[in-house]
Formats: structure tokens, C-alpha cells, sequence
């Protein structure tokens, strides 16, 4: 009888620790699944912050992109050039030629990083006759705006694109933006972009939201 008594007491013990343990899983798991939401929350804030934080880089760029080229002077297609063996019609800004010239856009870049070019619209095509996007560790000038791409079907209907966009093989954030002389008409296209990499874009984040 006293050894009945002694078994059931030992398994009631038992079952009381079982249950204790479960319940002590339970609240783990619910502490774990409480931290997962708050990272994915953090997460999901951090990207929408590098969005509207790399947004507005890009379009300050652009901007500051097309100040300076106003300050050079009235903006004219004028002659052909040879650009890495790609004829195109040369750009005038004032009376600095913009066809392999890098001033401008290495001047931009200096202060605002990211990369700028300048395309000149030759027939169907927007070719790059100044630029610091890089392809096989040389300037792309010569190379063509893709056909394919999102950001010609703006251009063609006479807008601005702002996107995320592959360039010659790598990704960036980009703002296209067309490029027209004193009369209105189209010539060309003026082109900011940032590689697209989330290491390089949470970076920005902290220096932005700190004021510097």
C-alpha cells in the first residue's frame, strides 16, 4: 500500500514537473517569436529609411548634376565624335564639349559620390560620351542605354525615371533625366547612380539620421 502510494506521489511529481516544463518551453518560444517580430520590424524600418534616404541622395545628385551643367551655358548638339569607337553626336554646354570630357561628372562625384554620365542622343540611341561607370576598369563611354531597360520608355516619353536598375551588369539606384538644349528638344539624357548594395545603404543611414 505505502509502496502504491510512494509510485503514485513520484509520478504525480512528474507529471507536475512535465507540465512545469512545458509551460516553461512555451513562454521561450513565445520570447523567441517576440524578438523574431521585433528584428523583422527593425529590419522592415531600416529599408524604408535607406529607401527615402537614397532616394533623395539620388535626386540631389541629379539636381546639382544639372545646376552645374546650366552654369556652363546653353546646352547645343553640335558635330560628331569618336567615343571609344562609337561615333555620337557631340554636347556642348557653353563652349565646353562634353564628348570624352570628364569634368563635369568626376566633379560631381567628387562631392556627392555615386557615379554620373552624360548620353547624347544618336538616332534611336542614348550613347555615353562622359561618364565614371566603369566596365572591364575603363570609363563605358561608347556603350549604349539599353533598349530593354525601365528607364529609355520614360525618356522616350519625354520624363523622368528614378529606380533600381541593372547596369551593364550591376545593380543600382538611378535617376534618368532628359538632357534637352535651348529650345526644348531632347539631346540627351543626364544619368546619378549608386551602386545598389545593402551594405553601402544601411551604411548611409546612421550618418544621415546623426546630421552630418
Amino acid at each position: 500500500m505505502f509502496l502504491l502510494c510512494g509510485i503514485g506521489n513520484i509520478v504525480f511529481c512528474y507529471y507536475l514537473a512535465s507540465i512545469s516544463c512545458i509551460e516553461r518551453l512555451a513562454e521561450t518560444q513565445e520570447n523567441v517569436n517576440d524578438q523574431i517580430v521585433k528584428q523583422q520590424t527593425h529590419i522592415i524600418d531600416v529599408l524604408e529609411k535607406a529607401d527615402v534616404l537614397m532616394a533623395a541622395r539620388v535626386q540631389n545628385s541629379t539636381r546639382l548634376l544639372m545646376k552645374i551643367g546650366a552654369e556652363l551655358g546653353p546646352r547645343m548638339m553640335e558635330g560628331m565624335i569618336n567615343v571609344n569607337g562609337v561615333s555620337a553626336y557631340n554636347i556642348y554646354m557653353g563652349d565646353k564639349a562634353q564628348g570624352n570630357n570628364f569634368e563635369l561628372v568626376d566633379g560631381l562625384t567628387n562631392i556627392m559620390d555615386g557615379t554620373a554620365t552624360i548620353f547624347s542622343k544618336t538616332g534611336l540611341d542614348f550613347i555615353r560620351i562622359s561618364t565614371n561607370v566603369i566596365k572591364e576598369n575603363k570609363r563605358a563611354i561608347g556603350t549604349k542605354l539599353s533598349h530593354t531597360g525601365k528607364a529609355i520608355d520614360k525618356i522616350n516619353q519625354g520624363q523622368a525615371y528614378y529606380g533600381k536598375v541593372h547596369i551593364l551588369g550591376n545593380p543600382y539606384l538611378t535617376y534618368y533625366a532628359p538632357l534637352k538644349d535651348a529650345s526644348g528638344s531632347k539631346i540627351g539624357i543626364w544619368y546619378v547612380g549608386y551602386f545598389a548594395d545593402l551594405a553601402s545603404t544601411v551604411h548611409y543611414i546612421p550618418l544621415k539620421a546623426a546630421g552630418y
